[in-house]
């Protein structure tokens, strides 16, 4: 027997929930993180005023550990997201996806657009004292679990309900606020790194639609930290 259909508000009405729940589990990993860290001696920043690697270490794992837990409870069940393009297709879109949305940030400095993520100094720290964990966070664990969620729980309940671009979307949205939700500092930069995260959530989530694999997404996602983290590199050196 085929399912009922989807209505708007049934589809968004579960998406809130799931962001309610991604929060509420990030909020207490990051606590209990947090608290072990604090009950082992462990100091917040140092006395120079930069962050403790490991408690931005602690943040990003406690965000990426929701998302793991959320994907096999809240994830929809049904079929393949349109008709999968064969793997090679999907990994050298996922490449190319990758590299051009990590273009998108030099693209928008010549276009005189002001970014300051807020998280570029706390992740220059821990890349600068712990850069093999920040390898292993920045290009493994984070988009792993970013993909699972907003592609692999979000956005699929969109597209398998004949909704993609309300999900494309929405999907888009929330990973740019997720990204940057700091409210302080001058407002056109906050605007155009909101922007910016913006469009890589589309490029991401475009990835997946397009291909139908769930591991493209993740490869594409994949690919332009890495590249973020050389250049990154490459600036400092």
């Amino acid at each position: 027997m085929p399912a009922p259909p989807r209505t708007t508000a049934w589809l968004l009405g579960h998406f809130a929930l799931d962001v309610a729940l991604y929060l509420v589990l990030t909020v207490l990993l990051t606590v209990v993180a947090v608290a072990v860290l604090l009950g082992a001696g462990e100091r917040i920043s140092a006395p120079d005023g930069t962050h403790s690697p490991l408690f931005i270490a602690a943040a990003l794992l406690a965000t990426a550990l929701a998302g793991l837990a959320l994907w096999p409870w809240r994830r929809p069940r049904g079929g393949p997201v349109g008709s999968p393009l064969p793997w090679r297709e999907s990994l050298v879109m996922a490449t190319f996806a990758g590299l051009f949305a990590q273009a998108l940030p030099w693209v928008a400095t010549q276009l005189g657009l002001p970014l300051d993520p807020s998280n570029a100094e706390p992740l220059m720290a821990l890349l600068a004292q712990k850069p093999w964990l920040a390898v292993l966070l920045i290009v493994g664990l984070a988009p792993v679990a970013e993909e699972l969620f907003f592609r692999g729980v979000l956005l699929r309940r969109f597209a398998l309900a004949g909704r993609p671009s309300l999900g494309l979307w929405c999907t888009a949205g929330l990973f740019a606020l997720a990204h940057e939700l700091v409210a302080d500092g001058p407002l056109l930069p906050r605007l155009a790194t909101i922007a910016l995260y913006l469009a890589l959530g589309l490029v991401f989530g475009g990835v997946y639609l397009r291909t139908g694999r769930l591991a493209a997404a993740v490869a594409a996602h994949a690919v332009a930290n890495a590249m973020a983290l050389l250049l990154v590199t490459y600036s400092v050196a």
